[in-house]
């Protein structure tokens, strides 16, 4: 999935994975999609940058090997604020090395599983 993803990104594009996790950058499915990230042929470094309107709401970013961490570019609208002060500031770099976790495939994949125990964690 990620790997055909990577191949319709146009210049300077980016992939952005929301999910929910209650464990936040220790979740499991986190670890496992930006293992799965990180893995891929034809992306870079993995991003992740929580949404600080909505508790245990995060995004994985990432683009093309050599992009760097995402930026804005211009001004933005008011209304877009607060997610560019998160894109600015609050966003780190995923360590697949701390992560250690597995990487998923379109065949064998255990994600609704992951998804299930990151909402009923607590």
């Amino acid at each position: 999935f990620f790997e055909r993803c990577a191949s319709h990104l146009a210049q300077g594009g980016w992939i952005g994975v929301n999910l929910h996790s209650n464990a936040g950058l220790r979740g499991r499915l986190l670890r496992a999609l930006g293992t799965t990230m990180e893995a891929t042929d034809g992306l870079g470094d993995v991003w992740v940058a929580p949404n600080p309107l909505f508790p245990g709401s995060l995004v994985l970013w990432a683009a093309a090997p050599g992009t760097g961490a995402p930026r804005l570019r211009g001004d933005v609208p008011e209304s877009l604020l607060t997610p560019a002060f998160t894109l600015e500031r609050l966003i780190v770099r995923f360590d697949p090395e701390s992560a250690k976790s597995h990487v998923l495939t379109d065949d064998l994949s255990d994600v609704d599983q992951l998804t299930d125990e990151e909402l009923t964690s607590r």
